[in-house]
């Protein structure tokens, strides 16, 4: 999996375009890359990564199924405040969700953080 550091906006832009690179590279049509990509910074803006949240974006390739799958995890590092985010990721569901195929939100109270993954089809 590729990483992004989530420090600012332009972060947040590389990982757009990288994330839509891989998936015109994995076989997705024009409409499922602009998907996944508006749907990985969308999250992360409304995780209020780089500004409120430091964080991380990871994403891959996956070829464990029937069809290829771009897989795309925002984890943000909130300490004390996980609840926030928490809170955060899960409205981010309900307007995410129809870009996607599969949609996740943890949370961890001994690290602090909270991951939401993304994950297209290319079918």
């Amino acid at each position: 999996m590729k990483i992004i550091n989530v420090k600012g906006e332009i972060d947040i832009v590389a990982a757009r375009m990288e994330v839509r690179k891989l998936a015109r590279s994995v076989g997705f049509n024009t409409q499922s890359q602009a998907q996944i990509s508006l749907a990985t910074s969308s999250l992360a803006h409304f995780l209020d990564m780089g500004g409120g949240y430091n964080g991380q974006i990871r994403f891959g390739y996956l070829n464990s199924s029937q069809f290829p799958q771009v897989k795309v995890i925002c984890m943000v590092c909130c300490g004390e405040e996980i609840a926030a985010a928490l809170q955060l990721g899960q409205k981010a569901i309900g307007k995410l969700r129809w870009m996607v195929d599969e949609l996740y939100v943890e949370s961890s109270s001994l690290s602090g953080n909270v991951e939401v993954t993304l994950i297209k089809y290319t079918a």
